[in-house]
């Protein structure tokens, strides 16, 4: 099994767009139809979208990429287990397994 989507919800689109870009994760504004703008970028498996919102939601998802997170200026938690973004959202770590 392999997320999809996930969606985050910001209301500093383009700043936290940007943090996701210096990670690796190349972001695109979209709209669609009547839709609000937002962003979006493709994950190995799926997309990764930030949508506009009033306040920041937390949100909590899991990725392989601590090293380019930390050299970005992301947080880890204290038990060193997470990555928190600007936004507050947390990214559970995990290591990478060969294919």
């Amino acid at each position: 099994m392999h997320i999809s989507l996930v969606v985050l919800k910001s209301s500093s689109l383009a700043a936290l767009s940007r943090f996701y870009e210096s990670v690796g994760i190349k972001m695109t504004l979209e709209k669609h139809g009547d839709g609000p703008a937002h962003y979006s970028g493709c994950l190995d498996h799926g997309v990764l979208e930030i949508y506009p919102a009033k306040q920041v939601t937390k949100t909590t998802f899991g990725f392989a990429f601590r090293a380019a997170w930390v050299a970005a200026g992301g947080r880890i938690s204290k038990n060193g287990t997470m990555l928190i973004d600007p936004d507050g959202n947390s990214l559970f770590i995990s290591e990478a397994t060969p294919n």
